[in-house]
């Protein structure tokens, strides 16, 4: 089973032969414990897998990996999402979601409470002091902070990141920076209006970020600086591709930079803030163990996090959310500053639509003390 937690690759054929055998065991009841792997220390780590219509996890704590068996199906799942989906697309008419704020809110919950109950309920891991996620296929497109309990949101509980793979974040993690010295490049049009405003309360927070605005912000000024600092801050529109993920690109003053460019980038453990919508979305290559989309290729070219959107986001809010996100990130790790601008977030606006969007890819934590 340590070769299935390693291997971003690992082939649905194998883990059904390995399922197999474990099942021919006397008193087997779909919970089994092998040696971890180590080294990513004292790290939770949760890895999905798909065998046939089943999702089952291993799920690895200190030195012990568990195989938990019968989750929820795929197709039960895909219902959730697909349910999920449309609460988000409830907000594309403001007035409408304002009228029925109370009644989208407890509609969204619930579907929150029933992936909690399917994806996390059954593992055992609420006591833990934060948890990494390695999801496969569609499950890599969960907003693992915010499902929910029936008390509060598992962001609430604990910082959460998601991985490609577990090797994706060994490697992460052991790429981090130590230095908050930012890069920010914002392309602002019609449609994004409180992108210099996102800028400015960066600068705000470090008074000597290098900040390069819209004719600034090209392909080569980031190629050019992005050595230079510890944060790399991209305010701009993202595209996706679910035909050739590799295609999927960020827009530059110049032109588009796509994920396939990204992944030959050479970046020394830098955090990257990619504030742009659907940023995050992850789509399978050939397998659906393979997930390629912007995300991975800033982890492939060295990055330690992406910081990313899993949807469409409101610009108002997206801004608000990331000036309190650096504020957090001048004391703590990555996903511990994106968990406490979450928190204050949902204390002003409660429905996840506003703040639940950014998701840490990459490493859970950084040389700050995870709290």
């Amino acid at each position: 089973m340590v070769e299935l937690l390693e291997s971003p690759g690992a082939s649905v054929a194998a883990t059904r032969r390995q399922a197999r055998s474990l099942e021919s065991v006397p008193g087997f009841r779909g919970e089994t414990r092998y040696a971890s792997p180590g080294s990513l220390g004292d790290v939770c780590v949760v890895t999905y897998q798909f065998l046939n219509d089943e999702i089952v996890a291993f799920v690895e704590q200190g030195s012990e990996v568990r195989l938990v068996r019968r989750l929820t199906s795929r197709d039960a799942f895909a219902s959730l999402m697909r349910r999920l989906d449309a609460q988000w697309r409830r907000f594309e008419d403001p007035s409408l979601a304002a009228r029925q704020q109370s009644h989208i809110l407890a509609a969204t919950q619930d579907l929150l409470q029933r992936l909690h109950l399917a994806l996390v309920a059954p593992l055992g891991i609420l006591d833990e002091p934060g948890v990494l996620f390695v999801p496969v296929g569609a499950i890599a497109n969960v907003p693992f902070g915010a499902l929910h309990d029936g008390t509060c949101y598992l962001i609430e509980r604990m910082p959460v990141a998601i991985a490609p793979s577990r090797r994706a974040a060994e490697f992460a993690a052991g790429a981090t920076r130590r230095g908050r010295h930012r890069l920010v490049m914002g392309i602002s049009d019609e449609h994004t209006r409180h992108i210099h405003v996102e800028a400015a309360s960066i600068s705000e927070v470090e008074p000597e970020a290098t900040v390069l605005l819209d004719e600034a912000a090209g392909t080569a000024a980031l190629l050019e600086h992005a050595a230079e600092h510890d944060i790399l801050h991209i305010a701009s529109h993202g595209i996706e591709r679910p035909d050739n993920p590799l295609f999927g690109a960020l827009r530059f003053s110049d032109r588009w930079l796509t994920a396939a460019e990204i992944t030959g980038a050479a970046l020394d453990g830098q955090a990257i803030v990619l504030s742009a919508c659907s940023s995050g979305t992850q789509f399978s290559a050939g397998s659906e163990d393979e997930l390629i989309g912007l995300p991975r290729a800033f982890l492939a070219a060295g990055a330690s996090a992406v910081v990313v959107n899993l949807w469409q986001v409101d610009d108002s809010s997206a801004a608000d959310l990331m000036a309190t996100f650096h504020r957090e990130l001048e004391t703590a790790s990555v996903a511990v500053a994106l968990r406490s601008a979450q928190i204050q977030a949902m204390e002003r606006r409660p429905h996840p639509y506003w703040w639940a969007a950014a998701t840490v890819v990459g490493a859970l934590t950084d040389d700050q003390e995870m709290t």
